[in-house]
C-alpha cells in the first residue's frame, strides 16, 4: 500500500490555520467542509473547528454531519484527531463533548 500524505481540515469563516508546516486545505462553511470530506476524508487526519460561521450552519452541524458520514460510510478513524478553536466557549464545547466520546467509542 502506498503511504499517502495526510492533510489537515480548518473550518473557519474568517481566520486562517496555523503556518506549522503542515498541509491545510481551509472550508469557509458546512457545504464545502462536506464536500472536501466527500472528496478527501481518506487524507484528512486532523480537523481544527470554529463554531460560528457566518451561516445558519455552526461548526456543530457539520460534526453531526462528520459523525453520521464515518458510522455510514464505516470509516477507520483510529488515526483521525480534531481541535476545537472556536472563541464560542459554548459551541465550541458542544463539539467536543460529541467528538470525543464519538470517537472514543471507535477506536
Amino acid at each position: 500500500m502506498v503511504n499517502q500524505k495526510k492533510i489537515r481540515m480548518f473550518l473557519d469563516d474568517e481566520r486562517y490555520p496555523p503556518e506549522d508546516g503542515h498541509e491545510w486545505v481551509i472550508a469557509r462553511n458546512c457545504n464545502e467542509a462536506e464536500a472536501i470530506v466527500r472528496e478527501r476524508f481518506h487524507e484528512i487526519n486532523f480537523i481544527s473547528f470554529d463554531h460560528d460561521l457566518q451561516t445558519e450552519s455552526t461548526g456543530k452541524d457539520f460534526a453531526n454531519w462528520l459523525v453520521e458520514y464515518i458510522i455510514d460510510n464505516d470509516v477507520d478513524v483510529s488515526n483521525f484527531k480534531f481541535y476545537t478553536h472556536s472563541q464560542n466557549p459554548v459551541g465550541g464545547g458542544n463539539i467536543d463533548k460529541l467528538l470525543i466520546p464519538f470517537l472514543e467509542s471507535r477506536k
